[in-house]
């Protein structure tokens, strides 16, 4: 009953951040069937589209390869996307990821912010900022776009990417992220956490102090929970739109299995990349299998 368990501990670890995540992977057969792409460089993003998925019935899975320092510096080495069961190179410099809830999917790139045709299979650039974009977010309830620069300026796009205006209430911002409110938030060059909620702007407390690196996670868009998830040196913490934060219970496990990107499409399908190979775990299929291995276990075991 492995596969229950998982689904168990991940139903908790997107839902209700209550409970241990514990992903072994070993050199089985059935491990192997659920890698998806094995990369030369680490997997450092993944983007599965839910609206995209919906529409076309088929799966989008985006994801960054880069080389990563021992800063958590990161060196890009290609942004792809697998549609069903092939994987197609979009681009050489992809830095980021994110869509909103109609199907689009932008990407920070170095020569600005490209987009996605599903028909093509293709990315193109959008609008016309040429800066080298380092991370951006994109708000479900209006379309805008926020771009992080290599510089750490902010902008704020909109107008089909025709306008762009300096957001001044971000200061040395290292990486930015929305949650399903449409809040932002970043962490600066000291690593702190802030929140930006109209025009306030609300430091995030009860975040270990100086970690030597950190990643923010957005939480997908039907996952009831307000808020997103900070990486604090492998460590998993919980920052709620109110501007609290949690230590994430026995950390998920994350700290013993160190998976460089993670993120789920639903509640039942998840993503993680170990080792230069990302994942696709179906929790319901896998659920499903076991439920019968069980009960024809049962079975077997009445009849004798």
């Amino acid at each position: 009953m492995k596969s229950l368990a998982i689904f168990v501990i991940a139903l908790h670890y997107i839902l209700a951040i209550n409970a241990s995540i514990n992903i072994t992977i070993t050199k089985n057969d059935s491990d192997e069937k659920r890698v998806i792409h094995k990369g030369q460089h680490d997997i450092v993003k993944i983007y599965p589209s839910l609206p995209l998925k919906e529409e076309l019935q088929k799966i989008f899975v985006f994801f960054l390869e880069a080389d990563i320092n021992n800063d958590g510096s990161k060196i890009a080495q290609g942004l792809y996307v697998i549609v069903e069961n092939s994987t197609t190179k979009l681009h050489d410099n992809g830095k980021d990821i994110d869509g909103d809830a109609e199907g689009n999917v932008f990407f920070a790139c170095k020569e600005g912010i490209y987009t996605y045709n599903h028909k093509e299979n293709k990315a193109y650039k959008y609008g016309n900022l040429n800066e080298s974009i380092i991370s951006l977010a994109v708000e479900n309830s209006s379309g805008i776009i926020y771009a992080l620069t290599e510089n750490h300026d902010l902008y704020k796009i909109f107008d089909n990417g025709s306008k762009s205006d300096v957001d001044n209430r971000v200061k040395n911002a290292q990486e930015i992220v929305l949650d399903t409110l449409d809040n932002l938030y970043y962490y600066d060059n000291e690593k702190n956490v802030y929140q930006v909620k109209d025009q306030r702007v609300n430091k995030i407390e009860g975040l270990p102090k100086n970690p030597s690196k950190m990643v923010m996670i957005k939480i997908p868009l039907l996952i009831d929970i307000k808020g997103i998830v900070v990486l604090a040196d492998d460590v998993p913490y919980v920052v709620y739109s109110n501007g609290t934060s949690i230590i994430a219970p026995e950390n998920f496990g994350l700290t013993k299995s160190k998976p460089t990107a993670f993120s789920a499409d639903l509640v039942l399908v998840i993503y993680f990349a170990i080792e230069k190979k990302l994942y696709q775990y179906d929790m319901a299929l896998n659920m499903f299998s076991d439920v019968l291995s069980a009960v024809g276990d049962y079975y077997k075991f009445s009849l004798n």
